[in-house]
């Protein structure tokens, strides 16, 4: 849920960064988060899409696929924490090259 609402509108602030921003950073004098950069906000609609398909198809009895799609879900994540290597930000480099550069 919360990465849906992330990537539906890439110019507005999250949830959690406005939380922190507008409060917690105050009680820590601390400097504001800055914005969710687009690779990070495309791997949010990436992840939002395959977790709602992994959930469609247990709904639909399709356990098995269901899984396959989760699993490759958790795979990711996996990777992005083991390594620090984004697969999500990966495609949006490859897909949106231009837009990429421009960052």
């Amino acid at each position: 849920g919360l990465s849906a609402y992330q990537s539906r509108d890439p110019d507005r602030r999250t949830a959690r960064l406005a939380l922190y921003n507008v409060g917690i950073r105050h009680l820590f004098h601390a400097p504001p988060l800055p914005p969710t950069p687009k690779p990070r906000q495309f791997s949010y609609l990436i992840s939002t899409a395959f977790l709602t398909a992994s959930a469609v198809l247990f709904y639909a009895g399709l356990p098995v696929l269901g899984s396959v799609v989760g699993g490759l879900v958790a795979l990711a994540g996996t990777i992005l924490a083991t390594t620090h290597w984004c697969l999500g930000s990966f495609y949006y480099r490859l897909i949106f090259r231009r837009a990429a550069a421009a960052e």
